[in-house]
Parts: structure tokens; C-alpha cells; sequence
């Protein structure tokens, strides 16, 4: 029987032939390409919650926190005004009050820089819903627009050192730092006292 070598398939499995259905080629090709799932580290997860790791933040945490003070006290004034009655808000047929005491809490957490990032994803949606619907009424609120783009910019640009976002991650990573030394001490300990036995 004379067969070429591409018509051999094997089925002992320490037999190395060239036919496509052998049963431990999926295998050993899963081996050489090592297929694994990324793993992301609990710090990374807390840089990205608290907006931590962006390039520039130890750096330009001055001016962040200018900055970051000065769009939360516009935020502020403005509600303040709204409940005031002194300004009307943008949205003409909605509640003034539900929209001030937004806009005031959302800028007492940029003041504070406590959890900025979900603050500042709340304030694109409704700062982005409201343009859009004063657009859609064909009037052009300047406000809404503005506060949209700096919420966004915050957003992802994160709060900087001198904030309670950075404390609480520093307090968290630092908190589990002392636990894993704890965890090994213990260990450390029973091992020796397992030795003296």
C-alpha cells in the first residue's frame, strides 16, 4: 500500500504525522500560542475607578485642582441661583429644582473630588440630554454645552493628587498592603512554630 505522506493520519498520539485531524493538534497549537485571558490588577482597577492613572497627575495637580474649584463653584452658584428664582434654568418645561439640586451636588463632589468619575459621567449624560433637548427646541444653550465638555473633560482626565479620590485609593492600596504583610507574618509564624514541634 503506497500512501503519500499528506494522506497519513495517525491516531497514536506520540506519533508526529502531517494530516490536519490529529488528535492533539488543537492542543499543541493552544500550547504554542499560549491563549490566556489578561489580567488586570486590583491597582488598575482603582486607577481607573477614581481616574488615578492618567499621565499628568502628579504633575499639573495644581492646576487641576484650580480648575477643578472653579467649574464646582460655577456648578454651585448657578443651582444656588436657579433655587433663588433669580435664573431660570435651561430646561423651560421641567422641574428648576430637581435640575438645581443636580447641579449642586454634582458640584460639591468635583469641589471635594469625592468619586469624580461617576459624578462627571452623570453630568455628560444630563448636561448632553439637556443641549440636546434645547437644541431640538431650536435654542442654543451655551451652558449646558459648556458644562457638558468640561464634565467630559474631568471625566476623563480625572481629579489629581489633592483630592478625596486619590486619599481613598492611597487608603485602600494601603489598607491592602498591610493585609498581605499581616497574611505573611502569619504564615511565617506557624511555620516556625510547626519546626520547634
Amino acid at each position: 500500500m503506497n500512501a503519500t505522506a499528506a494522506e497519513i493520519i495517525s491516531v497514536d498520539p506520540a506519533q508526529s504525522t502531517l494530516g490536519a485531524l490529529h488528535p492533539e493538534l488543537a492542543v499543541r497549537i493552544a500550547r504554542k500560542v499560549n491563549v490566556e485571558a489578561p489580567s488586570i490588577s486590583k491597582k488598575t482597577w482603582l486607577n481607573m475607578a477614581f481616574a488615578c492613572s492618567t499621565p499628568g497627575v502628579v504633575r499639573n495637580s495644581r492646576t487641576m485642582l484650580l480648575l477643578r474649584l472653579c467649574f464646582a463653584a460655577l456648578l454651585i452658584v448657578s443651582g444656588a441661583f436657579i433655587l433663588a428664582g433669580e435664573i431660570y434654568s435651561p430646561l423651560a418645561g421641567y422641574d428648576s429644582t430637581l435640575y438645581a439640586a443636580v447641579e449642586i451636588t454634582i458640584g460639591s463632589m468635583l469641589a471635594l473630588g469625592l468619586f469624580t468619575r461617576f459624578a462627571m459621567i452623570a453630568a455628560v449624560a444630563g448636561f448632553g440630554f439637556m443641549s440636546f433637548l434645547s437644541i431640538s427646541a431650536g435654542v442654543f444653550d451655551m451652558q449646558s454645552l459648556l458644562c457638558c465638555f468640561a464634565s467630559l473633560a474631568f471625566f476623563l482626565l480625572g481629579t489629581g493628587r489633592y483630592s478625596a479620590d486619590f486619599l481613598l485609593r492611597k487608603a485602600i492600596i494601603l489598607n491592602a498592603a498591610r493585609r498581605r504583610r499581616q497574611r505573611r507574618a502569619d504564615r511565617l509564624t506557624y511555620k516556625a512554630y510547626r519546626m520547634s514541634l
